[in-house]
């Protein structure tokens, strides 16, 4: 079965798969915050310091490599240590939008994957108000 097939034949089970995946690469049974970054927040992503682990999005399942601009297509997965209490934090640095016409399953796969990893908060990005020719690919609106 490719990458994306069992996305769109059940994309539970695919969200499942993927987060099984994760967890084997990174080592870590359960992440507990998930962040999805819209254009432009690689930057910002990086002053949380050098992730314990990074990869290609599409080398995962169900992930599709990126297709808009200032998306890398990375996951990362990095361990924030705030005095004794450890937060493991996953990170998609990018997404499939629904405008680009690949169907509703890419568009969550994210979330729903974020999710199936123990992920109890889930906080999205996006370039609201991206069509003001005055902003920035990722300055906050």
């Amino acid at each position: 079965m490719s990458n994306t097939e069992l996305l769109y034949k059940d994309p539970l089970a695919a969200a499942q798969v993927a987060a099984d995946e994760i967890a084997k690469r990174t080592g870590i049974a359960s992440h507990d915050i998930a962040l999805v970054m819209g254009s432009g927040w690689v930057s910002a992503v990086d002053a949380l310091g050098a992730p314990a682990y990074e990869c290609d999005a599409d080398e995962i399942t169900g992930f599709l490599p990126p297709a808009v601009e200032g998306h890398s297509g990375k996951v990362r997965s990095y361990e924030i240590h705030d005095g004794s209490k450890k937060i493991c934090a996953l990170v998609f640095l990018g997404r499939t939008h629904l405008y680009e016409g690949k169907g509703i399953e890419p568009v969550v796969h994210s979330v729903r994957t974020a999710v199936k990893a123990g992920c109890k908060i889930v906080i999205l990005t996006n370039a609201c108000g991206g069509i003001n020719k005055d902003y920035r690919v990722g300055q906050p609106v």
